[in-house]
């Protein structure tokens, strides 16, 4: 005997499935927001001095550069980009 569309229960779980699938989504969204693209953490790895710049900066900052992240198209780019943070 399965639950009716209009049992509570039914609802009730459908109800909380959404909110769990509308958190979860949040969360992920959250966590996309705060990961730094693969090539920048690569490019501070190996700069150490540009590491401690970047850790330094405000949200805003890092934001920012971030953003810019994105329109690299180089390694050879992302390395010069790292490099300007000590300079």
């Amino acid at each position: 005997m399965g639950l009716q569309q209009n049992d509570p229960l039914c609802c009730s779980s459908s109800l909380h499935n959404f909110i769990i699938r509308r958190q979860t989504n949040h969360e992920v969204k959250e966590m996309e927001s705060n990961m730094l693209p693969l090539g920048l953490g690569m490019a501070l790895a190996q700069n150490e001095a540009a590491m401690q710049r970047f850790t330094a900066m405000t949200e805003a900052e890092k934001q920012a550069l971030i953003q810019q992240c994105h329109q690299v198209k180089s390694k050879r780019e992302m390395q010069q980009l790292v490099n300007q943070l000590t300079s």
